[in-house]
């Protein structure tokens, strides 16, 4: 594969359309591990890292983000944001100006070689650990640039998409990158295998004819290769029932949004 960067974009999220050209190395995503210890001691999955840190860090100057956890067990969580200036009103909308976790990398002239144009789209549910889904990551090579939704779209604005930019410029994007790697844990019965929007990736891979790998981490692996040597068709019986319809009527990704249908399924 070529894993050649493009130019670097000058904002990962100047328009909707940009992030198919915004990937981040693994290492600019295991600096997160670094940075915020507590990911791993916690033991925080996708979707807590996304609401607790990376959009709070990722509101302009003179803005906070006031995180309000409305159901803990399955990661939903509702936004209010304020200007310092006005601690004491909230509003629902975010303000202008807010961008990605890529976004940061890109302005700190120390970091910016960690993003470039995507190698591999990385597909997981949200419900997964975090920590182990990045040194997963890690396992594809540090020359590969990874497509890490939280990481590289503007969370704040993806309230905003429309069903049909999911359903026409996302599958696109993904025959784009022409790679497509899904994490699998655990081996056996797969979460993301369960989640309305890993099978939709799942049916833009097959559409646009990216190649298609799976990952494993390495407790996972060791249970995989144990198993396949006792029956190695174990991975076509677990891919057999995958169930490829989609319906714009999915629920809301990461079931964090507080709308009843919004800009895509639940990871």
């Amino acid at each position: 594969m070529d894993t050649m960067a493009a130019p670097e974009p000058e904002s990962a999220n100047d328009q909707q359309d940009a992030f198919v050209f915004v990937g981040i190395k693994p290492k600019g995503l295991l600096r997160l591990l670094d940075l915020y210890p507590e990911i791993e001691q916690k033991s925080l999955r996708t979707t807590d890292v996304c609401h607790t840190i990376l959009k709070p860090m990722t509101v302009p100057e003179g803005w906070t983000d006031n995180v309000i956890v409305t159901d803990a067990e399955k990661g939903w969580y509702e936004h209010k944001y304020h200007q310092n200036s006005s601690p004491d009103i909230l509003q629902d909308n975010s303000p202008p100006g807010t961008f990605s976790y890529a976004d940061i990398l890109l302005k700190d002239p120390e970091l910016k070689h960690l993003v470039g144009r995507p190698t591999i789209f990385f597909s997981h549910p949200w419900q997964d650990e975090f920590g182990k889904v990045i040194k997963s990551i890690a396992q594809l090579g540090g020359d590969e640039f990874i497509w890490f939704d939280c990481a590289v779209l503007d969370e704040h604005a993806t309230q905003s998409f429309t069903q049909d930019w999911w359903g026409s410029t996302f599958k696109d994007a993904i025959k784009v990158i022409g790679h497509t790697v899904m994490r699998l844990s655990p081996w056996h019965n797969p979460i993301t295998l369960t989640r309305a929007w890993c099978i939709w990736e799942v049916y833009c891979s097959v559409e646009g004819e990216a190649k298609f790998s799976v990952s494993f981490g390495d407790e996972e692996r060791k249970a995989f290769r144990e198993a396949i040597l006792e029956d190695f068709e174990v991975v076509q019986e677990k891919f057999a029932h995958i169930d490829g319809f989609w319906s714009p009527s999915w629920s809301t990704r990461g079931g964090s949004r507080t709308t009843p249908v919004s800009s895509r399924p639940s990871p």
